[in-house]
């Protein structure tokens, strides 16, 4: 029955017709040998015929046979190249939940790379329409104390940081940051530092060109955070951040276009913005 059904297969798709000419006629030949309907010369022939069919769909599967090697032969050579770029290709990935207990992760962990930062840090934040009131903690306070720290501290130009809003044309940002004191008073600081010191410090706002919130570090460490609606509150917390250690460049180097893209729509942010 499988034989059958396959034969069927076959000649519904044009498939393996020769070999089944060439099975049909060897059949008929010796039928009509064996049962001496016609002189063994035709037979001769038709044999010689069989033989020649034979041989062409050896020739015809020989050459596909070479085509799938020399396809096969490509496909290890990308494979192999594939390989070379992968091991060329720096990158260590790391995820850290933000509720974690354990020493070292969620929004400490953070605070760790910023304090070890040598000349910048770049962040294009997303701020949604309501905070958990779980952001508004000790935590969160010493990672931005953390940044200003890191502008006050500087020696000369020797560091800087950026930080982009991205918010809709329908919100203001005294009105978004009024739930979340924290991040608030931390603009606050930052503005200030930017009115005297603009080429070490800015805060800036753009219409939203990126649904959330990356932190670039030294044009090494790409920290992107991970927001979590929660469908009872309906507020976004933190559900951590993914943290990747890209000293190639290969990854971080596009999310440092998309800071620059947002830069070039974004607007300085001065102390009366932040009033309510």
């Amino acid at each position: 029955m499988n034989i059958f059904r396959g034969f069927i297969y076959d000649v519904r798709n044009k498939q393996n017709l020769d070999i089944y000419i060439t099975v049909l006629l060897a059949f008929t030949i010796s039928g009509l040998g064996f049962f001496q309907v016609t002189n063994l010369t035709v037979i001769a022939s038709a044999v010689l015929a069989t033989l020649a069919l034979v041989s062409v769909s050896l020739l015809v599967n020989r050459r596909e046979n070479e085509l799938i090697m020399k396809d096969f032969s490509k496909i290890e050579f990308l494979s192999n190249r594939f390989d070379e770029v992968i091991k060329g290709i720096d990158v260590k990935v790391g995820f850290v939940p933000e509720d974690s207990d354990q020493p070292g992760t969620g929004r400490a962990k953070v605070r760790d790379i910023i304090s070890k930062a040598l000349h910048e840090v770049l962040v294009l934040d997303h701020i949604f329409m309501r905070v958990s009131e779980k952001k508004n903690n000790a935590e969160r306070k010493g990672y931005y104390d953390e940044l200003i720290r890191k502008v006050v501290s500087c020696k000369g130009n020797s560091f800087r940081y950026r930080r982009i809003l991205q918010i809709s044309e329908r919100q203001t940002i005294s009105d978004l940051l009024s739930e979340d004191s924290v991040l608030q008073n931390h603009c606050i600081d930052l503005v200030k530092i930017g009115e005297s010191k603009p080429e070490i410090a800015s805060l800036k706002s753009c219409p939203p060109l990126y649904q959330g919130t990356f932190i670039l570090i030294d044009r090494r460490y790409l920290i992107i955070e991970i927001p979590i609606l929660d469908p009872d509150f309906h507020h976004h917390t933190d559900g951590g951040q993914f943290i990747f250690d890209d000293s190639s460049g290969t990854i971080i180097n596009h999310f440092i276009q998309f800071f620059h893209r947002a830069d070039a729509f974004s607007i300085l942010v001065k102390s009366k913005d932040l009033r309510n």
